[in-house]
């Protein structure tokens, strides 16, 4: 679906294509000494942030794919990680190595270590208590906490599941498929800058983008035909808008 601004965009693209056949059919008249606004320069403006909108377009669909991708593989890691401590716990491990492993999945499941907060107001009860987020939920901290979590697992004979989705050289294939998720989301958002930043020049450049370009040949128009001018009354209508870039 097109944002509010592309269709801006596109408006700007279509009216400059309106603007340059007015242009044409003034003939000889039309005769600017600027090189920018001759018919050809401006035929090639056009031409170039076309392409550059329609890549754009399809740089913002790739970018969404791979959030949409990155979404769908990260959507079971909480329920997962949770799966795995309960596992740990009956295993036959020591209960401080347990708590070890409930201490890393209160990370991923973005709660704070409410024993650690008691303390600290058990030890320093006149004190207020600063805290700073703990939930640390964002992609790359999930794929570390989890990578920890099996870490602690793999280091503990005891946990030896025979159920394929809790071992660990699948969980660990897990977590590879996580980072490729995050890079190519990664990879993707760049890509997507690259486009964005190339169009927005092409359009809204100071002097040289088509936004100015356009501007400025309407305002050649005004000053050769005059603004009474029925030439003039052509292409006075024809707008172009700055949007939100």
């Amino acid at each position: 679906m097109s944002t509010t601004s592309e269709s801006g965009q596109a408006k700007n693209l279509a009216n400059l294509e309106i603007l340059i056949s007015y242009c044409i059919n003034f003939e000889e008249r039309y005769n600017p000494s600027r090189e920018d606004l001759k018919i050809a320069n401006l035929q090639a403006l056009l031409t170039k942030t076309k392409a550059a909108l329609a890549e754009h377009s399809l740089k913002v669909v790739a970018q969404n794919h791979a959030i949409s991708q990155r979404q769908e593989a990260f959507a079971p890691l909480k329920s997962l990680s949770t799966k795995l401590v309960n596992a740990f716990r009956i295993s036959g491990v020591d209960d401080l190595t347990v708590a070890r492993a409930k201490a890393i999945n209160r990370k991923i499941q973005g709660k704070k270590a409410l024993s650690t907060l008691k303390r600290m107001k058990k030890e320093t009860p006149e004190e207020p208590i600063v805290t700073i987020s703990t939930s640390q939920q964002s992609y790359n901290y999930l794929v570390e906490h989890l990578d920890a979590l099996v870490r602690l697992l793999a280091a503990h004979s005891e946990y030896n599941p025979h159920e394929v989705p809790l071992q660990i050289p699948t969980l660990k294939d897990y977590i590879n498929q996580l980072k490729a998720c995050n890079l190519a989301v990664m990879n993707a958002h760049v890509a997507y800058e690259g486009s964005r930043s190339t169009k927005n020049i092409l359009l809204y450049h100071d002097k040289t983008g088509l936004l100015d370009i356009a501007l400025d040949v309407k305002a050649y128009i005004k000053v050769i035909f005059g603004v009474k001018s029925y030439e003039y009354g052509l292409i006075k209508g024809i707008s172009f808008k700055r949007r939100d870039i």
